[in-house]
């Protein structure tokens, strides 16, 4: 629908509480899919911010034995040119 502000807003939103709840697996998830958004919506900042949350999300991952996230996050970072 490319509602970015609204999206935005939501996954900010999602984080927060996720962390609040120490919900680590969910944290790790909605920063990925935040990422892939923001590169998505390609605004100034973007690719930075997501890069960030790339990395968080990776390396979250990787610590809690999500590997199946992990290789997806380290494909998106791949993909955009980003080193893992």
């Amino acid at each position: 629908m490319r509602r970015w502000d609204d999206a935005e807003r939501h996954f900010q939103d999602a984080c927060t509480m996720n962390v609040r709840m120490r919900a680590l697996p969910s944290v790790a998830h909605t920063q990925h899919d935040y990422a892939r958004m923001l590169l998505t919506r390609n605004a100034p900042g973007d690719g930075a911010r997501a890069a960030a949350l790339l990395n968080q999300a990776r390396v979250a991952a990787q610590d809690m034995g999500m590997m199946a996230l992990a290789e997806r996050s380290n494909a998106v970072q791949t993909a955009i040119g980003l080193p893992s």
